[in-house]
């Protein structure tokens, strides 16, 4: 039986199924909305290479966030705000 939540909402699955008919846009958003968080500001058509760079670590390593966090606090941009 399911929980109203469930029903509203619905599965876990069903949410993942759905994330991976638009990868190319989840990852896109993804990396923009991690990026920008981790400089603490606003991602900018300058930091677009850096963008490629993370969204191809994001691919080559069966998309896992551990490789992406390493990747975006070893990118140019995230140093150099220090």
């Amino acid at each position: 039986m399911e929980s109203e939540d469930e029903k509203e909402n619905g599965r876990p699955q069903e949410f993942w199924r759905l994330l991976m008919e638009e990868k190319a846009l989840f990852i896109r958003c993804f990396c923009t909305r991690l990026l920008g968080y981790a400089m603490g500001r606003t991602v900018e058509r300058g930091d677009q290479p850096t963008l490629l760079k993370l969204k191809k670590v994001l691919r080559d390593g069966d998309f896992r966030s551990e490789a992406l966090m390493v990747a975006v606090v070893r990118c140019g941009v995230f140093r150099g705000r220090w």
